[in-house]
């Protein structure tokens, strides 16, 4: 009798980011950030019992387009820099996802107005 032959299991690619997390404020948001983490989450959430960290996982899974299992806090739950894991993308993706959704964000006729340093004070 032959053994079967291994299942082979396709890897899918998984990278880290950091970002820096700005709960409570008045609206939700991924926007680039100028310090050591690339990003900068803003939610309304507040930071009690664990919501701003799902808040923040709903926005980054919401701006990557993958579903919100893709996402894993890996440190910082108590933190306002957090790492997260994402499942499915390379770092390079990430970063391109990430701007594009930013792109996207300040487009004429979106929604939500501009923020960041190319915002105009209102």
């Amino acid at each position: 009798m032959s053994a079967a032959p291994p299942e082979r299991r396709t890897e899918l690619p998984r990278s880290t980011i950091v970002v820096r997390v700005r709960p409570g404020r008045d609206r939700d948001g991924v926007e680039p950030s100028l310090g050591r983490a690339g990003w900068t989450v803003v939610c309304r959430a507040r930071a009690v019992d664990g919501a701003a960290n799902l808040a923040v996982l709903r926005l980054l899974a919401e701006a990557l387009s993958l579903p919100r299992s893709a996402l894993r806090l890996r440190s910082g739950a108590r933190s306002r820099e957090k790492r997260i894991e994402v499942e499915g993308l390379g770092a390079s993706d990430v970063q391109l996802r990430l701007a594009s959704s930013q792109r996207r964000r300040d487009a004429p006729g979106s929604l939500h107005p501009p923020t960041g340093e190319g915002a105009q004070a209102r």
